[in-house]
């Protein structure tokens, strides 16, 4: 729909479901449905520049498996964006009485404010809540700006919710039923800075995302060399035939040849999936998670205890 801005009187188009609007003309920032936003409005500062988050970048990229060695030095830097994303910042506090026992639990909780993320931030990213400062209106003139499209409130039961299941396993532990009580309060609006880069290397396009605060590489592609991609596939193949000649000759000795080929290859073929999926995609997805490790590590995970779940459908 469109909107006209209450402040300089300027007209922009507003995406259905968004409440909270900032004019991009003047900055002026605005609850739609109440005409006043009801909350302190701030952002944080890019810490890293475009330079240093670019550099971060590379490096991070350059110690990945089957790199090119010469791929972070033939990089070309297409374009970068600074992408500025809304949260908002949550105190919560759990207290529980009774039965001879006090509990408390606090946290702050900065919740990403859209419903489907333009930029690939990993789940449970732990967003900073310190180093915020009041909202300047001409950050937006540099920068690819977004509104809140989640309502506070619902936001604000998702914060609860979240620290209400750490509290309750904490007083499950205790051994003992005590009614949990879970209070809350916004703490503001705040947008957050994220580098977007495109980059290219030799004939490949690709494209990553650092945290502008803490220089946290989010997401970035890389290709893996045709020597790694061969040599992974080739590893993988042996640890196969390895592995089933090994419990084949253990089988052997206890009389159950077959048994034995067969429990040989389940964990040789569990320890070569890593190694085919490496050797299956020329370009490759570094993708950050809450422990530091790539989503990579988390599908082969996955796709491992699939494999042995089928695996242990098959009649012997």
């Amino acid at each position: 729909m469109n909107y006209t801005c209450k402040n300089c009187g300027g007209n922009f188009n507003v995406p259905e479901g968004v409440t909270v609007v900032t004019c991009p003309y003047c900055g002026f920032t605005v609850n739609i449905g109440i005409g006043r936003l009801d909350v302190e409005h701030y952002f944080y500062p890019a810490i890293y520049d475009a330079q240093r988050a670019y550099e971060r970048l590379k490096y991070i990229l350059s110690r990945q498996f089957g790199v090119p060695k010469d791929f972070s030095l033939q990089l070309n830097l297409v374009n970068r964006v600074l992408h500025y994303i809304p949260l908002y910042v949550f105190y919560v506090e759990g207290k529980a009485h009774g039965s001879g026992i006090d509990v408390l639990e606090v946290d702050y909780l900065a919740l990403p404010a859209f419903k489907i993320s333009p930029i690939p931030i990993p789940q449970e990213y732990m967003f900073p809540v310190r180093g915020k400062v009041y909202f300047k209106p001409q950050i937006i003139r540099d920068a690819v700006f977004y509104s809140p499209t989640i309502s506070r409130d619902e936001l604000e039961n998702i914060a609860k919710s979240k620290l209400y299941l750490r509290f309750s396993r904490e007083l499950d532990l205790s051994g003992r039923s005590i009614e949990a009580k879970i209070d809350s309060r916004c703490d503001g609006l705040v947008h957050y800075p994220i580098w977007e880069f495109k980059y290219s290397y030799r004939d490949y396009s690709f494209n990553g995302f650092v945290d502008a605060v803490n220089g946290e590489v989010l997401y970035g592609q890389y290709i893996v060399s045709t020597f790694h991609r061969t040599f992974s596939f080739s590893l993988g193949i042996g640890l196969i035939f390895a592995g089933g000649f090994v419990g084949l000759i253990s089988g052997l000795i206890f009389s159950m040849p077959i048994l034995g080929f067969i429990g040989g290859l389940i964990p040789s073929f569990a320890g070569a999936i890593p190694l085919f999926m490496k050797s299956a995609y020329k370009v490759q997805t570094y993708s950050l998670n809450v422990f530091g490790k790539s989503k990579r590590d988390e599908s082969l995970s996955k796709e491992l205890l699939d494999v042995m779940k089928f695996i242990g459908k098959i009649g012997i």
